[in-house]
């Protein structure tokens, strides 16, 4: 269970099982990775920017999440993932450079810009 960022006595639940909790985590820490052959981008998203990523990308079966902020949605498949928290800030993680430079370019045509930017050396 976690709170409501609005309302601290209204509980959400995170997940539906164990299982799908750990899924969670695991997937939203990616971003946090120190593993020196991924790609990684975050920056401020755009509405144009997270429909895009609704147009172009998977998205993963977890419901909205309600942390980091609400709604929290991620989006990608097995080389690349799109996080966006809050409709807010968006992370990408990826495992190849073609498709992390094809994610950023689809952000970047909905107006979304990168703070950050790191590739593997």
């Amino acid at each position: 269970m976690v709170s409501d960022q609005a309302d601290p006595s209204l509980l959400h639940f995170a997940a539906s099982s164990v299982t799908q909790f750990a899924l969670q985590l695991l997937v939203l820490n990616a971003k946090f990775s120190g593993r020196a052959d991924l790609f990684h981008a975050s920056g401020q998203a755009t509405n144009d920017g997270c429909a895009a990523f609704e147009q172009h990308l998977s998205r993963l079966p977890f419901a909205d999440l309600h942390w980091p902020p609400f709604p929290t949605r991620i989006y990608g498949d097995d080389v690349v993932l799109a996080e966006v928290d809050g409709l807010t800030w968006v992370w990408i993680t990826a495992r190849d450079v073609e498709t992390f430079d094809r994610v950023l370019q689809i952000a970047e045509d909905a107006g979304i810009s990168w703070e950050s930017v790191e590739r593997p050396r």
